[in-house]
């Protein structure tokens, strides 16, 4: 078990690396120079090149790559925001528990569809009411989740005012109490909650559905129905539990696209969060800010995947984790 995890902390660690390598080359390859955004169009030469020093610019490529790959590794310092002249770590800080509380949220109302589309889908195999149930959920993954947040915003927002547009606080939330500040965060929520979990919801409902079905074919579920257990007890008690065991790995392979739906999702709903941030710093070049929301991000599902293996390993007595596969 020990060996098992130090292997794949060890190559997960180089797998963050060689990421944050191509990402820092590439974004300082691009087209444009971070330093315009900060001068007047009128100054000379000389001033650009002060501009460029003060920023860390004008040293070669692969002296700032080792300049940062340093401060980062050793003293955790992520640089400071070209934009908001705040140390990255900071802005992080502020976002990161915005971005949590958002993807925490839709995964949770993720899973709790997902579960019950898939057993209900699997209870109702070959009908008619299955294979429309399919067709929605196929129809609904496949919607981009942009299109779906500004739908969401025409309906509930602007047509019928029951939830706000974008934010996640009222202008005036400061003023008020905790339960009516705790209420009006739920608000914003609501919309950006729906547009991140019940989508993807729809694709592991339809895995879910292809496992309970083959579970429900197995011997010890005859067996169960065979002892008099009711159809729901046979169902809820047996076949889901052994249905979920597969899906435990979806925990970490959904977990990058829930960090990517988190960016459109944050940008549609000027939700202050972690993938915002990040798209802000693309716009403006913000390279500090760039690599160090690439770098968590990185950190973040490499985590995820590795605590999905783990519980894999935990849940299935079948499988050793480091030990060669099946006992």
């Amino acid at each position: 078990m020990t060996g098992y995890m130090l292997r794949r902390l060890a190559g997960s660690a180089l797998l963050v690396l060689a990421l944050l390598t191509a990402v820092f080359f590439v974004v300082r390859l691009a087209p444009g120079d971070p330093a315009e955004l900060h001068l007047d169009p009128d100054l000379g030469s000389l001033q650009r090149d002060q501009v460029r020093a003060r920023l860390g610019l004008d040293a070669p490529l692969h002296v700032q790559y080792h300049r940062w790959l340093a401060n980062a590794l050793l003293r955790g310092d992520l640089g400071r925001s070209m934009q908001y002249h705040r140390p990255v770590t900071t802005l992080l800080a502020d976002a990161i528990p915005n971005t949590l509380l958002l993807t925490v949220s839709a995964y949770a109302v993720h899973l709790a569809l997902a579960v019950w589309g898939g057993v209900w889908m699997a209870r109702r195999k070959g009908t008619r009411a299955e294979r429309g149930a399919t067709a929605a959920a196929l129809a609904l993954y496949s919607l981009p989740a942009f299109w779906l947040g500004l739908m969401l915003i025409l309906i509930f927002s602007r047509a019928l005012g029951w939830l706000p547009a974008g934010g996640m606080h009222a202008p005036d939330a400061a003023l008020m109490a905790w339960p009516a500040r705790l209420w009006d965060t739920m608000r914003h929520l609501v919309m950006p909650v729906l547009v991140l979990g019940v989508a993807s919801a729809a694709g592991t409902a339809r895995y879910l559905r292809s496992s309970l079905v083959d579970v429900l074919a197995s011997d010890f579920i005859l067996a169960a129905r065979a002892r008099g257990l009711s159809e729901r007890a046979v169902v809820w008690r047996h076949a889901v539990r052994n249905a979920l065991l597969p899906a435990v790995t979806l925990v970490g392979l959904n977990l990058p696209f829930l960090l990517g739906g988190a960016v459109v999702t944050e940008t549609v709903f000027a939700w202050p969060g972690m993938g915002r941030l990040a798209v802000e710093a693309i716009f403006a070049r913000d390279y500090p800010v760039i690599m160090g929301a690439t770098a968590l991000s990185a950190v973040m599902v490499v985590l995820g995947n590795l605590l999905a293996d783990i519980a894999y390993g935990c849940v299935d007595p079948r499988i050793r984790l480091g030990g060669g596969g099946r006992s």
